[in-house]
């Protein structure tokens, strides 16, 4: 029978045994927590907590200041105005909207030579030489200079992700009453320090980039600082990448910023404005993303909270026996059949 083959098995077999006829817990209590007064207590806990988180994100959101100053391929300088003191570092972003920037084939079109990738493949197809540079960004002379300047007819690196790399360079001033005077901004350390790791394969020699052997077109320092923060790829058609760090904070006043370098392909490729943002750093994120987020905490919040308050509504309604269910179902106990 099955409990002598059950007795003469080991331990496995006795453990698989006990799980497969799942006999009564001998702890009941657990099981009540299932019942609708807990499940309304934990629903009213949930909704509770997340009301408070995104009600703290929502504050954050409000109390975060932003400044944004929008320009267009034709611009050669903006003045704009910082209302109040900006205190601590001030993040300067470019912010560029509605690019396909997040599919597929684009992410996809990096050089692997230069970056470790683990689970992705990449590769550089119509991707892979100066011809399809100039017939991608042939306009954009600045960029194409950069191309060119490398001897020989080689691409490094090649990839969609490069050829679209945002160039743009600034210079900041702030208005002293007689004058301008010069804003400093560091360029030398926006990417993660995780990619110095990944982008290991990438040597510098004799004051040039140097990828598989041959010499890159991405200059040493800053630059190659802007190129490691343009390859991580953004996830929505939305980029809000760093460019750099205003030491200090910035003081409320009137400032100038001139666009060094300010490439019209933007123009070309449907984002006809672009934006230079300057925030303060948060544990929150940016305004617009601590506020999202603090919006879904609040909606989630409300539905926990109504779903306490549908199991409470339930408990104050009178509940049927089984046997009185079964019967207005039409279906006899079946205690009672047997007996009878």
């Amino acid at each position: 029978s099955g409990s002598e083959s059950k007795s003469k098995g080991g331990c496995l077999i006795r453990y698989v045994w006990a799980v497969a006829q799942q006999p009564p817990t001998r702890l009941p209590s657990p099981l009540r927590s299932f019942k609708k007064f807990p499940q309304a207590v934990c629903a009213a806990i949930v909704g509770v907590l997340f009301l408070a988180f995104g009600g703290y994100l929502i504050s954050q959101s409000n109390a975060a200041f932003e400044v944004v100053v929008s320009y267009g391929k034709d611009d050669k300088e903006k003045v704009f105005k910082v209302d109040q003191d900006l205190e601590g570092d001030v993040l300067v972003h470019y912010d560029l909207s509605g690019v396909n920037m997040n599919n597929k084939g684009y992410v996809s079109s990096k050089d692997k030579r230069s970056v470790y990738t683990f689970f992705s493949a990449v590769d550089c197809i119509n991707a892979d030489t100066r011809e399809w540079v100039e017939t991608r960004r042939g306009d954009d002379t600045t960029f194409m200079a950069r191309i060119e300047s490398v001897p020989g007819d080689h691409l490094a690196p090649c990839g969609l992700v490069s050829m679209a790399m945002f160039t743009d360079e600034f210079a900041f001033e702030r208005s002293t009453g007689s004058g301008w005077e010069a804003v400093a901004a560091d360029e030398s350390d926006v990417a993660l320090p995780a990619d110095a790791k990944s982008y290991s394969k990438i040597k510098e020699e004799s004051g040039r980039l140097v990828i598989d052997d041959q010499v890159s077109w991405i200059e040493p320092g800053k630059f190659f600082e802007h190129w490691k923060v343009w390859m991580r790829t953004p996830t929505s058609a939305h980029i809000r990448n760093l460019w750099a760090i205003i030491p200090g904070g910035m003081k409320a006043g009137e400032y100038r910023v001139r666009f060094l370098e300010n490439s019209a392909i933007w123009d070309q490729w449907g984002v006809a404005e672009k934006r230079l943002v300057f925030s303060t750093g948060s544990a929150t994120g940016n305004k617009g993303a601590a506020g999202t987020l603090g919006v879904i905490c609040v909606a989630l919040g409300a539905v926990e909270v109504a779903v306490a308050v549908a199991f409470l509504i339930s408990t104050m309604l009178p509940s049927k026996k089984p046997s009185e269910a079964a019967a207005a179902a039409g279906n006899p106990d079946p205690l009672q059949a047997t007996a009878v």
